[in-house]
């Protein structure tokens, strides 16, 4: 991850992540701390900064 990459993350605690994004994202056998919006995308980290999902939500 580089500098302009770590300004967008938001821990996946936080409240304004979709409470389906963070069940899904407590499946992982690696522990998933950070989620990126980038588009319709969502991007989901490891505390390393290792990409362990891209997703999207769908209504």
């Amino acid at each position: 991850m580089n500098d302009e990459e770590d300004e967008a993350l938001i821990l996946i605690e936080d409240t304004c992540i979709p409470l389906e994004l963070r069940e899904h994202a407590a499946r992982f056998k690696t522990i998933v701390r950070y989620a990126g919006f980038y588009g319709a995308n969502i991007v989901l980290f490891a505390e390393d900064g290792e990409v362990i999902d891209i997703c999207s939500l769908t209504n």
